[in-house]
């Protein structure tokens, strides 16, 4: 009753607030690759074979540690 006396009108004010849930990837993505098995028979074979292995061993692992790197610093949070 006495809020309708009151010379100052009544003010509400609406706070939001947000926050961000990171929503991680399963640790069943964090596994090493494995190598193509191929067969080879000559020098040739297994000169092209280990540079097919060297080339895609390094793309995994790369692959596979920036997800790691991105889990790891986003489970703190």
């Amino acid at each position: 009753m006495l809020l309708g006396c009151s010379s100052k009108p009544l003010i509400v004010r609406a706070v939001t607030t947000t926050q961000t849930e990171y929503v991680l990837p399963p640790m069943e993505m964090f596994s090493e690759c494995l190598p193509p098995l191929e067969q080879v028979m000559t020098n040739a074979d297994h000169l092209e074979y280990s540079l097919l292995l060297l080339s895609v061993i390094a793309k995994c692992n790369t692959d596979w540690l920036r997800l790691k790197k991105w889990r790891e610093a986003h489970t703190n949070d």
